[in-house]
């Protein structure tokens, strides 16, 4: 009977202990349950109070906007447009017909196209020749001695003159291409081939030019050359 009543005891004491410490685990949990709503709630406070005021930054953007619709003319923005991007009142006047194989130079050129007194020799079937006819008449390279003003004068009913350049002594340097082959009969002369480009350092009066290809600098037939 002694040792039931020790356990009754016993356990008495255990259960008081027990109680104690489930209130307070109980305060504990409620304590962090109130931090963890109070967190939550300021968070969204915070939120909503970023977004509120987002929203009045937009709303005073949309306003603008709106302003500014409500200023908008279209016809007026139209003639404005007009009025700062036009090219004119007159369509431009239409290109006119230039016959290229015209043996006079066209006096309303501006800038007609010059060659070095050479004359070009078309093909025989721009002249009704027979289809049959496979022969294709080529351009031969003036003779060395002939004047420029001589060339030009030689023309037939093939040929078509093309302007000569009669500025003599143009110092200024100019890229030329290369028409005819020609092989240097003189230690100031200089070999050129046909397409090479050349550069024309001076222009003289005698038909030879001082021309410049890869260095190397010397006399050339002037009429073998055409300026690009």
């Amino acid at each position: 009977e002694n040792v039931y009543k020790q356990n009754i005891e016993q356990l008495d004491k255990v259960r008081t202990e027990w109680e104690q410490e489930h209130i307070k685990t109980c305060e504990v949990f409620q304590l962090q349950e109130c931090d963890r709503i109070t967190i939550l709630r300021n968070s969204l406070w915070v939120h909503c109070n970023q977004l509120s005021l987002q929203c009045v930054k937009d709303d005073e953007l949309y306003e603008e906007v709106r302003v500014s619709l409500e200023n908008c003319i279209v016809e007026s923005d139209i003639d404005y447009f007009i009025k700062t991007k036009m090219t004119g009142t007159q369509p431009p006047e239409a290109i006119g017909y230039e016959n290229y194989y015209s043996r006079e130079p066209s006096r309303r050129s501006s800038s007609p196209s010059q060659s070095c007194g050479m004359m070009k020799r078309f093909s025989g079937l721009l002249h009704g020749s027979s289809k049959n006819n496979t022969e294709i008449a080529t351009p031969s390279a003036p003779p060395l001695g002939m004047a420029l003003q001589e060339i030009t004068e030689r023309t037939d009913g093939v040929y078509a003159s093309i302007f000569v350049n009669e500025e003599a002594g143009i110092t200024s340097s100019q890229d030329y291409r290369v028409l005819y082959d020609y092989t240097a009969q003189n230690m100031d002369e200089l070999d050129i081939s046909e397409g090479d480009i050349v550069v024309v350092i001076e222009e003289n009066e005698d038909g030879w030019w001082t021309a410049e290809r890869n260095g190397q600098r010397g006399f050339v037939p002037g009429s073998y050359l055409q300026k690009l």
